[in-house]
């Protein structure tokens, strides 16, 4: 019974103080789409900034040539 508790203690604080997996993998995303795009690092941290908003333009906007190199 003393061992749950410490394992979910744990978890609690860990869940609270970090940033979430898909926070981090949204963040990433943005930051390669837009430095692919843009070749900027003042970009890049824009995009990593606002993640899935960028993400989701970078998807809408994406041109014939970025859609190509995914072949």
């Amino acid at each position: 019974m003393n061992t749950l508790i410490i394992l979910n203690d744990s978890k609690e604080t860990f869940t609270s103080s970090g940033i979430s997996m898909g926070t981090a993998i949204f963040t990433s995303l943005a930051v390669v789409c837009s430095w692919t795009r843009n070749r900027s690092v003042f970009w890049a941290f824009v995009a990593g900034v606002l993640n899935i908003f960028y993400v989701i333009y970078w998807l809408m906007t994406r041109t014939e040539e970025e859609q190509r190199k995914k072949r």
